[in-house]
């Protein structure tokens, strides 16, 4: 019974790291520090902000002495005083509008 209980669990657990996996998301811990999963890569990088490629939309991150402590595998860690955080469409699909 505790295997097909273990089974159940590793199975829901796979499905949502696939959900996860499919769309980029962003975890804030406090203001201090933003985690981006799904980051194709890095397109503006200065002090007052940090803007990243998403695919179809870019992640514009704003705030003071902002600095990428890794870029991974796709996940982006960025760390100092984060004041806001905003969903732009690329580059790409601005020229089309």
């Amino acid at each position: 019974m505790e295997d097909k209980i273990q089974t159940r669990r590793q199975s829901r657990m796979g499905r949502l790291r696939g959900a996860f996996a499919a769309e980029p998301m962003v975890v804030l811990h406090s203001s201090r520090e933003a985690v981006v999963y799904g980051c194709k890569r890095i397109l503006l990088y200065s002090l007052p902000q940090i803007r990243l490629s998403l695919g179809k939309r870019e992640l514009v991150i704003f705030g003071s002495s902002l600095f990428c402590s890794s870029f991974s595998g796709g996940a982006v860690t960025v760390e100092g005083e984060i004041e806001g955080v905003r969903y732009e469409p690329n580059d790409a699909e601005r020229k089309c509008l």
